[in-house]
């Protein structure tokens, strides 16, 4: 049916064309294989191209003709099936007497009917397997069905994925018929399920990703919908009445064509919201016959032809009607209210946004029942905004004289925290000398042994022991005191400071109870108590050493691994240069350890030198392969780190070589 645009009116007609007079009479069936026209009666089967005109090609009574996509043909005759594709025969399978349908679903299955059972088959291979009709009666109706309404032509299988799923007849179970459907394993050929659905199934369609719609006439007046679901095999029943048929449209909608009304337009899962379009005249009906962009919007639209009669040939008018797919525009366009709307009532425009809700519930109508709900939530939650929006106009003029202090007031306290974090971030932690000297046996240990010392001379009542152990802990905590001590704790970032306080704290409080031994002993009843808080100190003091370890792990960086070799990665990442060779030799005997802020001047200091190296090769495009070497070397010992950084490009000239260590000096790009 080839078509074209008008242009005054602008929208798409059929082009007129002249018939060809074959000489063929009574033609019951036609189909096109993209090369030629298949003809089909009781006489024979006929074939018309444009070069070699008409044939007849075979004698045999032509039971039934199917097609698939303008590529495939299947012919149903007495004794066989023949299958042509783009003008040639490509399958001639022998059947039984008794066949009578068959139906191409792709581009390598295909099913014929028989008396006795349904047979799957391969086009261009051999026959898969056959499902046996058990007391089931065959679809004869269907040649009623034909001469009744010619456009409603029946489909009983289709395919997805490695299932087949075929309605294998009908049978009457007292008042009422029930059809049955068959799914059917490709691989296993078996049938892994059955189930029966009421009335005699006429049409079945798919609908991607995992629904089969299936219509079952009970008579050509009334008519039963199931939806099947492929991923559970279980189907739910549509309420839609007068249906003659149905189609896929746009994804999960689907096309229906009712009796003498017009057709309907629904979303699978929501077939009570629908969009309606009413026929002229009331005698007319249409159905689709094939899709195509007419408006040129990249979404295929249907072409639709119908008559204004039912029964009489020579009453019947045939109109062409063209139904333009828009459901993706008017999708977007009714997401793009859904933004808007939500867009503004983030801005606090509540008042708007509800009114642009209320134009996105009128517009969606059919096209987005599963989105209705989001619009009525959506809408709820404008509601309570709009409450929230009047409950803080009425707060806000209450307070209105104190608001700007609050937001002074609040931006400061922003920017104090703000400030406070970074110059923590920035804080480094104490030296290693400070540290080395409290992880060692300097300070800990001695301070245990002092306290047990003191609790000695406190039990036996000893004042020399005592006296000798107080000016211990004296000595320690003017250590603490010290200026360049106190600044290096209070210098570093929150942890070491909480851990100096608490340090502090105890040593203060036993030397303040080591000084007082004398007056505090005579009086009764703190000599008791004395002891008992001298070592709630002690335990107090190990538990802050206890502590004090941990940090120190979580501090300690290997320098090898934690600067050396991730700043080579990051310079062989950052060139990514083939021809320039890493080779490293790491001999690591004691693990040899810095803190993290010294660990990043490190591998600032590695990645610059590395970095050197690569640029003293020159122009690495004209440089041969295999010739560019930068060598690491690393060597520790208990005492001592070792590491050598050396290549073999060109080195830094000698006039600049005492200049090198200047500071502010640079030699190179970076």
């Amino acid at each position: 049916f080839p078509f074209s645009v008008m242009q005054k009116k602008d929208h798409p007609v059929f082009e007129k064309h002249d018939s060809i007079l074959v000489g063929i009479d009574e033609v019951q069936w036609a189909g096109w294989d993209g090369m030629a026209l298949y003809l089909g009666n009781s006489k024979g089967l006929y074939r018309y191209s444009f070069r070699k005109k008409i044939q007849k090609i075979s004698p045999d009574s032509v039971k039934f003709l199917t097609a698939y996509g303008n590529k495939f043909v299947g012919v149903v005759t007495e004794k066989r099936v023949l299958i042509f594709c783009q003008g040639k025969l490509v399958k001639n399978i022998p059947v039984r007497s008794s066949s009578y349908y068959a139906q191409i679903l792709n581009d390598s299955i295909m099913v014929i009917y028989d008396q006795r059972a349904v047979s799957v088959w391969n086009i261009y291979r051999q026959k898969i397997g056959e499902i046996p009709l058990k007391g089931v009666s065959n679809f004869t109706n269907w040649r009623i069905l034909w001469s009744q309404y010619p456009f409603l032509t029946p489909r009983y299988a289709d395919v997805e994925g490695d299932s087949l799923i075929i309605a294998t007849g009908y049978q009457k179970q007292g008042d009422s018929t029930y059809s049955e459907i068959v799914i059917y394993h490709l691989t296993s050929q078996k049938v892994v399920k059955s189930f029966q659905v009421l009335g005699q199934v006429q049409r079945m369609w798919s609908f991607p990703p995992e629904h089969l719609l299936i219509l079952s006439a009970l008579n050509f007046e009334e008519s039963k919908q199931y939806v099947l679901n492929l991923h559970t095999w279980r189907y739910s029943r549509l309420e839609i009445f007068h249906v003659m048929d149905m189609f896929p449209f746009d994804k999960d909608y689907s096309l229906l064509s009712t009796l003498f009304e017009g057709y309907e337009i629904f979303h699978i899962d929501h077939p009570d919201i629908r969009y309606k379009k009413e026929f002229k005249l009331r005698f007319r009906f249409a159905f689709p016959q094939f899709q195509t962009d007419l408006n040129r919007d990249g979404t295929l639209d249907w072409v639709m032809i119908g008559a204004s009669g039912l029964m009489g040939v020579n009453d019947r008018v045939y109109y062409v009607y063209f139904v333009e797919n828009r459901i993706q525009d008017e999708l977007n366009h009714c997401l793009n209210l859904i933004e808007e709307a939500r867009r503004k009532n983030n801005l606090l425009n509540c008042e708007e946004a509800l009114f642009v809700v209320e134009r996105a519930l009128a517009i969606s109508n059919y096209l987005l029942p599963e989105s209705t709900q989001t619009f009525l939530k959506l809408r709820e939650a404008i509601y309570q905004k709009v409450e929230q929006k009047r409950w803080l106009k009425q707060t806000t003029a209450k307070i209105g004289q104190y608001l700007p202090i609050i937001l002074v007031l609040l931006i400061f306290f922003i920017l104090y925290i703000r400030l406070r974090r970074k110059i923590d971030q920035n804080r480094s932690i104490p030296s290693a000398e400070t540290l080395n000297f409290l992880q060692g046996e300097a300070l800990f240990h001695k301070l245990v042994t002092t306290l047990d010392n003191l609790l000695v001379g406190v039990t036996r009542k000893q004042p020399e022991r005592v006296q000798a152990a107080a000016q211990e802990i004296a000595s320690f905590r003017k250590y603490l005191m010290q200026k360049k001590v106190r600044y290096e704790f209070l210098e570093a970032p929150f942890r070491w400071r909480k851990f100096y306080r608490r340090l502090l704290f105890q040593l203060i409080c036993v030397d303040f109870l080591a000084r007082n031994y004398l007056w505090l002993t005579k009086i009764p009843l703190l000599s008791s108590f004395f002891p008992k808080r001298l070592n709630m100190r002690k335990e107090k003091l190990l538990q802050v050493k206890v502590d004090f370890k941990n940090m120190i792990e979580e501090a300690k960086t290997d320098v090898v691994s934690g600067a050396l070799l991730p700043a080579i990665d990051e310079i062989q990442r950052k060139l990514n240069q083939p021809n320039i060779i890493f080779r490293t030799r790491v001999n690591v005997d004691f693990p040899y350890r810095y803190f993290p802020d010294e660990i990043l001047k490190f591998q600032q200091v590695f990645y610059s030198i590395l970095e050197n190296s690569v640029e003293s090769f020159g122009d690495l495009k004209s440089c041969p392969e295999r010739q560019n070497i930068i060598e690491v070397l690393v060597n520790s010992t208990i005492d001592e780190l070792k590491i050598v950084i050396q290549d073999n490009g060109k080195g830094i000239p000698e006039h600049l070589l005492e200049k090198i260590f200047l500071p502010g000096f640079s030699y190179g790009k970076t």
